[in-house]
């Protein structure tokens, strides 16, 4: 997450494609009023939404802890999860495709980056 908050100070990125106005007086039509009054349109890109939710949906799958039984729900879960908060900030207009695609770029590299220098690292055990 630093380092998009670093693409974010040395790049500033915007967005104009909310509506001016969205119609209604239902809850759903206040809670994106709320939602676009409170979360501004500017450093979008890549996207913190898409970056997290990646990360998380990789640890999901990497982690043994959900090989139990009464846990493997979760690893499905976690991938609905994901694709919906990666739908909506497109269909709510907090982000563009080029957003979600550089978040999610930026979610795998670390994650390569990152397994590579951990596997590097770790001694290699020789089966007999």
């Amino acid at each position: 997450m630093t380092l998009a908050l670093a693409c974010y100070a040395v790049l500033p990125t915007a967005l104009d494609l909310r509506p001016y106005w969205v119609p209604g007086n239902d809850i759903f039509a206040r809670t994106v009023r709320f939602l676009y009054r409170t979360d501004t349109a500017t450093n979008v890109c890549p996207s913190i939404h898409v970056f997290n939710s990646v990360t998380l949906l990789l640890a999901y799958y990497r982690s043994h802890i959900f090989d139990a039984p009464r846990r493997r729900w979760m690893r499905p879960a976690a991938a609905v999860l994901c694709v919906s908060i990666v739908c909506s900030t497109v269909l709510l207009k907090q982000h563009s495709c080029i957003d979600v695609a550089l978040g999610a770029l930026l979610a795998l590299a670390l994650d390569s980056a990152f397994t590579s220098a951990e596997r590097s690292r770790l001694p290699q055990v020789r089966r007999v």
